[in-house]
């Protein structure tokens, strides 16, 4: 019985390798024990050029992110290959800026994500205290408030911003002024308003605080930018207080000689 089974086993091992069969891997090599069937150069141990249709190349898919898997197909009409066929990893996706956008200090200090606009964040953050002041001059005019009211109101909210843009900018990576904190522009804007009586409000004097309001907030003058360099928070809002000053002082002017 021995002696059948190993003639058995010889028979198929023969049979295999008399059959010419020969695996090609990323190196290339092969064999053969039969004499008559020809062998590639692939699968005799010599480096070439991976054939064009054994191997496939995904359009703007570079080689340092293509990584392979293997198919079985046939470099020539006697030999099945193993080739690898690159295939396209996964971008991955683009990183979320650093912050926690969802902090209520940074909802207000960004006024509820319109500091988040672009371009030009602080004007849709001083288009914010300039609707604010609108309704504000509606409510003192129709509820016949005293004007030193309204000023008292605008006092506390330009108080209570400093404290709130401290907390959003260390929510923001700690940025010394977070451009998407629009905050101290949308609160000093009214301010530019209180030298002039809600019933004076025009929306002549609307137009023109506003358009003063960010020329002396874009320029800033002296000492605008010497006060930006104050802590945190107060920072923050001095710049912007010190602008709407001086847009006060200049559309007190302009009301006084029209």
């Amino acid at each position: 019985m021995m002696s059948n089974i190993c003639s058995m086993a010889s028979r198929i091992d023969s049979s295999i390798f008399s059959s010419g069969f020969a695996f090609r891997s990323n190196a290339g090599w092969g064999y053969s024990t039969n004499s008559s069937v020809p062998i590639s150069a692939d699968a005799a141990g010599v480096e070439s050029e991976p054939d064009e249709d054994d191997t496939i190349k995904p359009a703007g898919t570079s080689e340092d992110t293509r990584r392979p898997i293997c198919r079985m197909s046939y470099d020539t009409g006697f030999f099945p290959v193993l080739t690898p066929i690159p295939v396209p990893t996964m971008a991955s996706p683009p990183s979320t800026p650093a912050g926690n956008w969802w902090h209520p200090a940074v909802l207000l200090a960004t006024c509820g994500g319109i500091g988040r606009i672009r371009p030009a964040p602080g004007t849709w953050g001083a288009a914010v205290g300039l609707f604010a002041a609108v309704l504000t001059t509606w409510l003192t005019t129709s509820a016949k408030l005293p004007w030193p009211a309204e000023i008292g109101v605008w006092l506390v909210i330009n108080l209570a911003s400093v404290p709130v843009c401290t907390l959003a900018a260390r929510h923001l990576g700690g940025l010394k002024d977070p451009s998407a904190v629009v905050l101290d522009e949308a609160a000093a804007m009214p301010l530019v308003l209180l030298v002039v009586p809600a019933s004076g409000r025009t929306w002549l004097v609307f137009v023109l605080a506003f358009g003063l309001f960010r020329l002396f907030d874009i320029t800033k003058p002296p000492p605008c930018r010497q006060l930006e360099r104050l802590p945190e928070g107060l920072g923050i809002m001095a710049d912007d207080w010190t602008a709407a000053g001086m847009a006060a002082g200049v559309l007190a002017g302009t009301v006084f000689w029209l």
